[in-house]
Order: C-alpha cells, then sequence, then structure tokens
C-alpha cells in the first residue's frame, strides 16, 4: 500500500483546519471588531482586532463565555447578545494566559448586532 507523502497529508490538515474556521468582522464609524474562532481542541474567540477600548477588548483576548456560554462561533456570540438585551452581559476572557471578566453594555453590543430578519407576509386572501 502507498503511503501520502507529508505535503499532502499537511494540505488536508491545513484544509480541514481552515473549513472550521470562522471570522466575524465589524466596522462602523470608526469602531472596529474582528473575531475569529479557534482549533475544536482551543475553544473559544479570538479578538483580532479591536477598537481602542471597545467594551475592554484587546487583539490577542480569547472570549471563553458570553453570558455564563461558552462560544463556539461569532454567529453564538451574537446570539447570546441578542437574547440578553438590554441587559448587560458578562465577558469571560482570556488576556495573556490570565483570566479577565469584562461586562459589555447594552449600549456597547447593540451595535454589533445585526437585526432579527423581519417574519414573512402574511398570505394575501383572494
Amino acid at each position: 500500500m502507498r503511503r501520502a507523502s507529508p505535503r499532502v497529508l499537511f494540505a488536508i490538515v491545513l484544509a480541514a483546519g481552515a473549513a472550521r474556521a470562522d471570522h466575524y468582522r465589524f466596522e462602523d464609524g470608526g469602531t472596529r471588531l474582528a473575531l475569529s474562532s479557534r482549533s475544536p481542541s482551543a475553544p473559544g474567540l479570538r479578538v483580532e482586532a479591536a477598537s481602542r477600548g471597545y467594551p475592554g477588548l484587546v487583539p490577542g483576548d480569547v472570549i471563553l463565555a458570553a453570558g455564563g456560554k461558552p462560544p463556539a462561533s461569532d454567529a453564538q456570540l451574537l446570539a447570546v447578545l441578542r437574547d440578553s438585551q438590554p441587559a448587560a452581559v458578562q465577558l469571560r476572557v482570556l488576556r495573556a494566559g490570565q483570566p479577565l471578566a469584562l461586562w459589555i453594555g447594552a449600549a456597547d453590543y447593540r451595535r454589533l448586532v445585526p437585526p432579527l430578519p423581519l417574519p414573512p407576509a402574511p398570505p394575501v386572501g383572494r
């Protein structure tokens, strides 16, 4: 039986890892936030970019939980924020290897959360 070359195996592993990547970018009036998911063995969302002071997050932070729930994707994080409105949400963050608790107010995260789509129009009677 023929063995696959290390180069082919590396490409397969790289492609499999890339398929799991999840990226979220938000920019509005000078406010910027970029998140990416990590590998399944390293849960959390990594902060790739954040405007200065944007709710206390800095590039390199890893969001481990929002509202007590670990976000596996940006969609899960946004769902927690959407469901929490108008309350503040606690983020558990790992910064430089140290755990940290941050609170993000509704005024800060409201801009991040896209509105839910409108429900379909009712059928028109004949």
